[in-house]
């Protein structure tokens, strides 16, 4: 679908302010209506000094999906104050939701009533601020997010629903060590995901913009294109939302799959599904020989057979799909040239992971 957009201010009555905020919605035809019904609203909190068309690539590629993105204008100077930067990503996000019941709004019973906060950098650290103790949000997602004052970090300790926190391997301007990773430890929610993007950038996450860059002045040459991360960043996204506030399936199937076989990336999850457990594995889940030469073969525990085994190259190119019947299964791997591949075994929504070696020196 096209894209719609349209510029507010909003009044928070109860902190006396005006909240400007740009907001990007899926378009019907060529007015200016929304279309159909039932969209899900992204509140996303930008980086220190960046505009709001930094994020040009968010809007383009979730709009279109069926996704409200809402990016609010305020603290824009020098000296931000990350507390009210945090007030007003979740204001907004209230506010959509009463607009969703409002007949004059542009947004009547248009809305799901699903929200999720989402921000970059200082916007990232202020939508932890936003989330706390935050009972009508159904997800966080945040990318290179920044320590603010109050402290993020903080705030982490009360947040309970699923978040998605997103570093770069190659960011010198918020490293995850200092920043991302003791938010991610702190917090509370049970279905919590770190995913580092390899030689990924503190401003490669949004477009190309000057005061980003300058953050990045001294910071190495870049190994990793803007355009591929944003690839593999909004392809996660994409699924993830589609995992967590819809609950399909398919999503789940293609993100643990992306997780386990894309080498762009590394990640942890205690998410149910995302998070494996190798003792589990170890059980429930055999081969051998390993290394092999021509085939291996499958053990199963009895409850983990009518599945599905996936073996992919360490691209993430999927080369061979077998349906498992038996508990103890042969799979021929002749096609398959020398290399490690790893196997995905997939079973009524549980995935269990092993990686082979294929080395026809053995006789």
């Amino acid at each position: 679908s096209d894209v719609g957009y349209q510029s507010l201010e909003l009044y928070d009555a109860n902190r006396n302010r005006l909240v400007p905020v740009e907001i990007y919605y899926p378009l019907e035809n060529d007015n200016n209506n929304i279309s159909g019904g039932d969209f899900s609203v992204l509140v996303f909190g930008h980086g220190f000094l960046m505009e709001w068309t930094a994020y040009e690539n968010f809007w383009t590629s979730l709009v279109p999906e069926g996704y409200v993105l809402c990016f609010p204008r305020t603290e824009m100077s020098l000296a931000p104050s990350h507390q009210d930067f945090g007030e007003d990503i979740k204001f907004i996000a209230q506010e959509m939701q009463s607009m969703n019941t409002n007949s004059s709004s542009l947004y009547y019973n248009a809305l799901s009533g699903k929200t999720v906060l989402m921000g970059h950098s200082m916007g990232g650290g202020a939508s932890f601020l936003a989330a706390q103790n935050n009972e009508n949000i159904d997800a966080l997602i945040n990318f290179a997010a920044a320590e603010t004052s109050p402290s993020a970090e903080s705030a982490a300790v009360n947040i309970s629903v699923p978040t998605l926190v997103f570093s770069g391997s190659d960011d010198c301007v918020a490293p995850s060590n200092i920043h991302q990773t003791p938010i991610f430890e702190a917090l509370a929610a049970q279905c919590k995901t770190h995913i580092t993007i390899t030689n990924g950038r503190h401003c490669y996450f949004a477009e190309d913009n000057i005061s980003c860059n300058l953050g990045e002045l001294f910071c190495e040459e870049a190994e990793i294109s803007r355009n591929e991360q944003h690839e593999i960043t909004l392809r996660i996204v994409k699924h993830y939302l589609n995992y967590i506030l819809y609950q399909s399936q398919e999503a789940l199937q293609i993100l643990i799959e992306s997780l386990l076989t894309n080498s762009e990336i590394s990640y942890q999850s205690s998410c149910g599904e995302l998070h494996i457990s190798q003792k589990e594995e170890k059980e429930a889940f055999g081969l051998f020989p390993n290394p092999t030469s021509d085939m291996f073969t499958l053990t199963l525990t009895e409850k983990n057979v009518g599945g599905i085994l996936s073996i992919f190259n360490l691209l993430g190119d999927k080369l061979i799909e077998i349906n498992i019947t038996e508990d103890s299964f042969i799979v021929n791997t002749s096609i398959l040239k020398n290399g490690i591949y790893n196997l995905s075994y997939s079973n009524k929504g549980r995935i269990l992971t092993k990686k082979i070696v294929i080395n026809r020196g053995i006789r």
